[in-house]
């Protein structure tokens, strides 16, 4: 088992933090254009907030908030779904595929981290976006299209 276990990291373990990589990189982009979604489509709204006297802060928690709501209930919604359907899926390719057993494994602490990072990188998401809330303008809501 040992050396089964040191086979797969030597053969997939560069595979797999490319893998790592590009599934952050895939969720940041998801985050950013969710947001940037947001921010675009009540960019008259906003502007007629900071009018009435709001303060970009206020802003930031009357739009990003419940962006940042919806995205930890996600993450805590699907972190053990995913766990189980990884479970389910590993040991259907176990089973065709292989003529052993592997078991898998995954611990509460790498959930606890993946569901970290997510959250870290949608911060770092609504860091850019906080930017973007900043520039818009006052006149944008007087303007008549």
């Amino acid at each position: 088992m040992t050396s089964v276990c040191r086979q797969l990291r030597h053969s997939m373990g560069g595979f797999m933090w490319i893998m790592t990589v590009a599934a952050l990189v895939v969720y940041v982009i998801l985050m950013y254009l969710l947001t940037k979604l947001m921010i675009e489509k009540n960019a008259r709204s906003i502007s007629l907030v900071k009018i009435l006297g709001y303060d970009n802060r206020e802003i930031l928690r009357l739009y990003l908030r419940p962006t940042l709501t919806v995205v930890l209930i996600s993450q805590i919604i699907t972190l053990p779904v995913d766990n189980v359907l990884m479970a389910w899926i590993w040991r259907l390719v176990v089973l065709l595929e292989m003529s052993g057993w592997l078991g898998y494994t995954s611990s509460v602490s790498i959930l606890a981290g993946l569901g970290a990072v997510g959250i870290g990188l949608f911060v770092i998401t609504a860091a850019v976006e906080y930017r973007r809330i900043r520039r818009i303008p006052m006149v944008l809501a007087l303007k008549s299209e």
